[in-house]
């Protein structure tokens, strides 16, 4: 039985079942009936004890997914705290983080950043899950201009082979987007998969080895979250072809290029993702990836919703959910 269900059992059987053996003064008065009449009515004042668990449940349904708790949420400070919980405090700092990373590719400044900042921000990614514990991580610091300028003239040449591809409309609204800042913060992290870290038997990876670079990616998400909160902007640059990058850095051929980052201090960070405030692409919401089954009975999640694929607005050439045939005219809905 636990602490919420002695609290709704005390609250709602103790005065109404009190027996009316323990008012032996009631009886006997003819004038006293009046007191001893409320007892039927006390059962009202039990009912509001159910309501007292509902500050438990403190997330509320309309809580949108990538924002943080909001400060005047009823109940927000009245959680119970978990066994093992972090104190509310850090708990709200900590979903506040996750909520305001960004992918930044404007604004960056020139400052330095200071070392222990950059170790802090290291730290964090180095202490990522990783299959086996085999850590196939490893991050490389660029600070050299001219080895940034390779790198950089690697995206261009990626960017115009993108642009090539897309409609008309799509390839003018790439154009007036900016994907990359290589040469815009004082210094670039590239993040490295060793798929032959820990030998030939990693425990976890023999049925699935790309869990490795997954791994790799859960190390490039702490070192994200961390720089969001020590006020650094993190921007990855995926433009281009990874065995051309590799080549270009001088790696060996046994290391995959996971990430290409560029870190720097920020005038400001965006309220939104910039690619959902220029109207490249939405935020999809959370009730669309989630199923209660498998993906294949499930459909589309969100059920009377346009279907999740999408398709290229012949006027703007923005890409927006496919809406589905109605069965009767064939049009569109």
């Amino acid at each position: 039985m636990t602490e919420d269900h002695d609290v709704f059992r005390s609250a709602e059987y103790g005065p109404a079942q009190r027996s009316p053996a323990q008012h032996p003064p009631a009886q006997p008065a003819p004038a006293q009936p009046a007191p001893a009449q409320p007892a039927p009515a006390q059962p009202a004042p039990a009912q509001p004890a159910p309501a007292q668990l509902a500050p438990r449940e403190f997330v509320p349904a309309e809580f949108a997914p990538g924002n943080s708790l909001p400060r005047d949420t009823p109940g927000r400070n009245a959680r119970p705290p978990a066994a093992h919980a972090l104190p509310a405090a850090d708990v709200d700092a900590l979903y506040q983080v996750v909520a305001g990373r960004r992918d930044v590719r404007n604004g960056f400044r020139p400052d330095p950043i200071a070392d222990d900042v950059l170790t802090r921000v290291l730290t964090a990614a180095h202490q990522a899950p990783s299959v086996g514990l085999s850590q196939p991580w490893d991050f490389i610091v660029l600070r050299d201009r001219a080895v940034r300028e390779r790198v950089h003239a690697l995206a261009r040449r990626q960017q115009d082979v993108f642009a090539a591809g897309l409609p008309g409309p799509r390839a003018r609204a790439f154009r007036d987007l900016k994907v990359e800042a290589i040469l815009d913060t004082p210094l670039n992290i590239v993040v490295t998969c060793d798929t032959t870290r820990g030998g030939r038997h990693v425990l976890g990876r023999h049925a699935q080895p790309q869990v490795a670079a997954y791994s790799t990616a859960c190390a490039v998400q702490n070192l994200w979250l961390a720089a969001r909160a020590e006020g650094l902007g993190v921007g990855w640059v995926s433009f281009f072809d990874e065995r051309e990058l590799a080549a270009s850095l001088g790696l060996p051929a046994h290391l995959d290029v996971v990430a290409y980052l560029c870190v720097g201090h920020v005038d400001a960070f965006p309220p939104a993702p910039e690619l959902a405030l220029s109207g490249w692409a939405r935020r999809r919401p959370l009730a669309w990836p989630c199923t209660k089954s498998s993906l294949a009975a499930a459909g589309c999640p969100a059920g009377s919703q346009p279907a999740c694929s999408p398709t290229p607005c012949p006027r703007s050439g923005h890409w927006t959910p496919r809406r589905s045939r109605s069965p009767a005219s064939g049009r569109r809905r």
